[in-house]
């Protein structure tokens, strides 16, 4: 077993892949045997958080067989010195930068059984309880993005005076920055409540799944609305300075 795996060693790690497995057992090309006891993996999968820097890459994969294919879920780590391993694209995002998405493909990466995660068909159990811990997180972000999207809205509708009187006075604007309030509130409710269930060891991925979707769209829809109350400003990174007047020679 790796050192990541034995939690002697830490690791960036890109999580989430699902791809597909030849049946283990077959001879493979990359170890010379002809006894099996591993994986070959081949597929590709695109915008894995940390997968240009990550030096361990957890794969969900299902191996080829009859059956349902929850049951033929495996999990495995991938490191990325494995023959047929490589990163694709590395995506350049307008935001969450300090977290890098890249494309990860592999070309008959061969996988040894000691590099499987559980038993093999735990794969999709395995799977679903990653995600009751993580999904929660994701929420928290768009809850900060949420948020920001609100108070710089608020910020500017103060600020701005159109008729006479700040546009903060009028309103439409209220009931805008009302409903931004709203949900930034609520997502943030629900972001908690699912972190409690994690920190009290009883993770919900329904409670986790519903935080991270509800936050999400809060981000999305309040950084639209705050886009509308700043105007033209939305599109500037900054504010310029005021030019100083031209003298003529």
């Amino acid at each position: 077993m790796t050192p990541a795996a034995r939690g002697t060693r830490r690791n960036r790690t890109g999580v989430g892949v699902r791809l597909h497995l030849r049946a283990p057992g077959r001879p493979d090309r990359h170890s010379g045997t002809t006894g099996g006891g591993g994986y070959l993996l081949n597929g590709t999968k695109i915008f894995i958080s940390n997968g240009s820097i990550a030096n361990l890459v957890t794969v969900f994969a299902r191996v080829e067989g009859e059956g349902l294919w929850r049951d033929r879920m495996v999990c495995l780590a991938v490191t990325p010195e494995m023959e047929g391993f490589s990163v694709g694209q590395v995506f350049h995002k307008m935001g969450q930068r300090a977290c890098p998405a890249a494309e990860l493909v592999f070309d008959d990466v061969f996988v040894p059984d000691d590099h499987r995660i559980g038993a093999e068909g735990a794969g999709w159990d395995l799977n679903r309880a990653v995600m009751s811990v993580t999904r929660a997180p994701v929420g928290a972000i768009a809850v900060g993005i949420a948020r920001a999207a609100y108070e710089r809205a608020l910020e500017y509708a103060e600020a701005r005076v159109q008729g006479g009187r700040p546009i903060v006075g009028h309103q439409a604007t209220q009931i805008t920055l009302a409903d931004m309030a709203i949900r930034v509130e609520a997502a943030r409710h629900l972001v908690h409540e699912a972190m409690r269930a994690v920190g009290s060891g009883q993770p919900d991925l329904k409670l986790s799944s519903i935080a991270k979707t509800f936050a999400s769209d809060a981000a999305v829809v309040n950084s639209l609305e705050a886009i509308q109350i700043l105007g033209v400003t939305a599109t500037c990174t900054r504010t310029g300075s005021r030019s100083s007047s031209a003298t003529r020679s």
